[in-house]
C-alpha cells in the first residue's frame, strides 16, 4: 500500500486498502500470530494507513499542499481529542476496576462491584470508524483531485472523536465507584463492636489455603473472641465455612491502619511468610506460632520461629524438636497444648482380609535436597504394588503436589490413570473433601512420608508405614525422624510392602505397644483434652497480658 501511494498509482492504492480492510474483517474472526510477530498489531496498522493515505496525497499533484494539510490538521486534532477523553476514561477505569480495601464475611455484607468496561475494549474497536473514513476520503481525493471529499471527511472524523469520546466516558460512569473510605469505616465499627480479642492472620496461596482452615473449628470453640485475618482474596474464595467474623485486607498500610484489630492481644500464625511482619510489627499483640501440623520436617523448627512471643507445639516431641534443633527458640517460649483438631480421629480398629490402604504423599517442599515426598521416586509402584495385593487403595497427595516440580505432578498423574485402569472401589481424593481425617478413619493403615500426616495419623492407633526414600540404615532414620519410632519403615525396593499390609490382620502387631507410647510423646496427654488445653492456654495468655499492662499502667 505504501509503495502504491509513494508511485503514486491511486487506482492500486484504492485497491490495497480495500484488500486491508477486508483482511481486518478477517483477522476479527481468526487473528494472525505472524502480524502480531512483525509488530504489526491492531492498533500499529490504521497508523500505517492514515501514513500511506497521507503519502498519497503529497505524491498527487492534483491535491498536493492543502489537502495533505487538511489531512494532518484533522489527524493531529482527532487524536488530542481522543487522548483527552481516553485518558480521562482510563483513569475513571481504573478506579472502577479497583477491589475494596477489605471485604468481610459474618460482619457486613461485602462490596457489591459491577464490571467495569475495560478501556482497551472501549478505545481500540471503535477507532477503525474515523479512521476509516478519513483514509476513504482521501483516497477518492487522489482520485479525483476534489478536496471537498477530504474536508467532509475530515469534519466528520472529528464530530466521530467527539461523539466517541463521550459515550466512552458515559458509559465509564454508569459504573460506581468503590468508596474505600466508607467501606472501611464502615467495617471498621462493626469489627470495634466485636471487640475481637484474638487474631488468626494468615497470607499464602490458594492451594495453601488448608493451612488456616484446619484451625477454625478449633477458633469457634475458644471462649475468647476470634476474628480471622486474610491478606489475600483468593485465599478468602478457598476459605471454609465458619462462624468467625473473617476480615481480608490484602493492603499493608490499609491493614495497619485498621484501627477494630487493636483490641486484639494475641496473634495466631499457621505459617511462616513474609506479610507476617505486618502483624508482628505491633508491639501490643502477643505473637503465637500455631503452624499447620506438627512433623518431624525442616519447616517444623524453622528458624524463624524464634520471632514469635510463644510456639505452641502438640508435645513433648514438639518442644525437643526445636530445642534439639538449636535454632535460637528457647525453653520458656514453647507451649504444649496438643493438636485440638484430632478429636475427630477415631481410635477404634478392626481385622480385615482386605484392608484399606490410605497412601497420603507429602509434596515435594522448597528445595532438592530434602527428599521427603516419595511420589516421584516410590509412589507409581508402590500403588501398583498394592493394587496387586488386592488392597482398597485410598490415594490423597498433597495440595501443593507439582506446585514446584513438574516431575511429581507427573508422578500424581500416573497414580490417578494406575487406580483409574484398576477401577474396583479404589478412591482418588484430590480436593478438601472427604476431609484427611475421615481417610483416615476409613483406611486400616497409612502409607506416608516424613509430614504431619503421621503425627496426625498416630492418635488412631493403626499401624502406619513411612517410605525411607534414600534407604537410610533404619536406626539412623529413626534417630532423625522421631515420628518413625513406631512406623513400619518402607525402603524404595518396597520389599517390606507384605508386612505392612499384614499388620492389618491382627490387633496386636510388633508396633502396637509403640505406637501407644508414641502418641502420648509426639500429641501430649489426653486428660485434660487437647481442645482444654488449647483454651486454657489462649485464656491464660489474654490474662497475662493483662496483667502487664495493668502494672505498666500503675507505674
Amino acid at each position: 500500500m505504501l509503495i502504491t501511494a509513494l508511485w503514486p498509482q491511486p487506482v492500486l492504492f484504492a485497491a490495497m486498502l480495500a484488500l486491508s480492510y477486508l483482511g481486518e474483517l478477517g483477522q476479527r474472526r481468526q487473528p494472525s500470530a505472524l502480524l502480531s510477530m512483525i509488530h504489526l498489531k491492531r492498533r500499529v496498522r490504521p497508523r500505517l494507513r492514515e501514513l500511506a493515505a497521507l503519502c498519497l496525497l503529497i505524491r498527487t499533484d492534483e491535491v498536493a499542499g492543502w489537502a495533505a494539510i487538511l489531512m494532518v490538521v484533522a489527524l493531529w486534532a482527532a487524536h488530542w481529542i481522543w487522548i483527552a477523553g481516553i485518558d480521562q476514561s482510563v483513569v475513571l477505569a481504573r478506579r472502577q476496576a479497583e477491589s475494596p480495601l477489605i471485604e468481610t464475611r459474618n460482619l457486613l455484607p461485602a462490596a457489591k462491584k459491577k464490571d467495569a468496561a475495560k478501556p482497551s475494549r472501549a478505545v481500540s474497536a471503535p477507532k477503525v470508524v474515523p479512521e476509516t473514513v478519513l483514509v476513504a476520503a482521501a483516497t477518492l481525493c487522489a482520485l479525483t483531485g476534489l478536496i471537498e471529499f477530504l474536508a467532509l471527511a475530515a469534519a466528520v472524523h472529528l464530530v466521530l472523536a467527539v461523539v466517541l469520546t463521550l459515550r466512552i466516558r458515559r458509559n465509564m460512569r454508569r459504573v460506581p465507584v468503590i468508596d474505600n473510605e466508607s467501606l472501611m469505616g464502615s467495617a471498621d465499627e462493626r469489627l470495634a463492636a466485636y471487640d475481637p480479642q484474638a487474631i488468626l492472620y494468615f497470607s499464602g496461596s490458594p492451594a495453601s489455603a488448608y493451612q488456616v482452615n484446619m484451625w477454625l473449628s478449633t477458633m469457634e470453640k475458644m471462649d475468647a473472641r476470634v476474628v480471622v485475618l486474610l491478606r489475600e482474596r483468593k485465599v478468602l474464595n478457598e476459605l471454609a465455612p465458619t462462624s468467625l467474623p473473617v476480615v481480608c485486607i490484602p493492603d499493608s498500610v490499609a491493614m495497619m491502619n485498621f484501627t477494630a484489630l487493636r483490641s486484639a492481644k494475641v496473634a495466631f500464625f499457621p505459617s511462616n511468610v513474609g506479610k507476617n511482619i505486618h502483624m508482628l510489627r505491633s508491639t501490643k499483640v502477643k505473637s503465637v506460632f500455631i503452624g499447620h501440623g506438627d512433623s518431624d520436617k525442616e519447616a517444623s523448627f524453622n528458624p524463624f520461629s524464634k520471632v514469635y512471643d510463644e510456639i505452641w507445639v502438640a508435645g513433648q516431641a514438639g518442644r525437643d524438636r526445636y530445642l534439639r534443633a538449636d535454632v535460637g527458640v528457647q525453653h520458656a517460649q514453647i507451649v504444649e497444648v496438643g493438636r485440638p483438631q484430632l478429636a475427630a480421629i477415631q481410635t477404634d480398629r478392626r481385622i480385615t482380609t482386605r484392608p484399606t490402604v490410605l497412601y497420603a504423599p507429602t509434596w515435594e517442599g522448597w528445595s532438592d535436597d530434602l527428599h521427603h515426598t516419595s511420589i516421584i521416586s516410590m509412589g507409581p509402584r508402590l500403588v501398583r504394588a498394592l493394587v496387586k495385593l488386592g488392597v482398597r487403595v485410598v490415594y490423597k497427595p498433597h495440595p501443593l503436589t507439582g506446585n514446584r516440580n513438574a516431575d511429581a505432578g507427573t508422578a500424581h498423574r500416573k497414580i490417578v490413570r494406575i487406580l483409574t485402569e484398576a477401577g474396583a472401589d479404589h478412591e482418588i481424593v484430590t480436593g478438601p473433601t472427604p476431609h484427611l481425617y475421615d481417610c483416615f478413619n476409613a483406611a486400616d493403615v497409612l502409607i506416608s512420608d516424613i509430614s504431619s500426616v503421621i503425627s496426625d495419623f498416630i492418635a488412631s492407633g493403626k499401624p502406619y508405614a513411612v517410605t525411607n526414600v534414600t534407604a537410610m540404615p533404619c536406626a539412623d532414620f529413626r534417630e532423625r525422624y522421631p515420628s518413625t519410632a513406631a512406623a513400619y519403615l518402607l525402603t524404595p525396593e518396597l520389599s517390606e510392602l507384605g508386612e505392612v499390609v499384614g499388620a492389618c490382620s491382627r490387633l496386636d502387631d510388633p508396633m502396637a505397644e509403640e505406637r501407644r507410647r508414641l502418641r502420648t510423646y509426639l500429641l501430649g496427654s489426653d486428660s485434660p483434652d487437647a481442645l482444654t488445653r488449647f483454651n486454657d492456654a489462649l485464656n491464660s495468655l489474654l490474662h497475662r497480658e493483662s496483667d502487664d499492662l495493668l502494672e505498666l499502667s500503675a507505674r
